[in-house]
């Protein structure tokens, strides 16, 4: 998934680690649970060819500083999408589709497992034992 002017982007989350981190990358890494050298090669990471999709990055940056996705991306707050070009909104809309899903995602707590019951109803009143191994 292509993520428009990266450039501007990798700038918009650089300016969140200084700000936010006090520019200190190892801080912001652990803060987003990213790599050292994500961060460090933000470009590389928004790019076509990175070994993750970059949505996980912009998910991960949106929810580890409270940032606007859409500002991410546009540098438009979401209330403001509106004043894009029409073709630009539907790949953007796609993309913040995508970081939305990982975003919740990573806020979603693991189901907890049901324990099985020791007998489960087959049939008509007949019950069969289930082996526990």
């Amino acid at each position: 998934m292509n993520v428009p002017n990266a450039q501007a982007v990798a700038h918009r989350i650089r300016t969140l680690i200084a700000r936010e981190d006090g520019g200190d990358v190892t801080a912001a890494a652990r803060r987003l649970g990213l790599p050292v050298r994500v961060l460090c090669q933000v470009e590389r990471a928004l790019s076509d060819d990175a070994p993750h999709p970059p949505f996980e990055l912009l998910a991960a940056v949106a929810v580890g500083y409270g940032a606007d996705a859409c500002w991410l991306l546009t540098g438009l707050p979401s209330d403001r999408i509106r004043e894009l070009p029409a073709a630009e909104i539907r790949p953007l809309a796609e993309l913040l589709n995508a970081v939305g899903d990982r975003m919740l995602a990573s806020r979603r707590p693991p189901r907890p497992q049901a324990p099985l019951p020791a007998e489960v109803a087959v049939g008509a009143g007949e019950q069969v034992a289930l082996s526990r191994t």
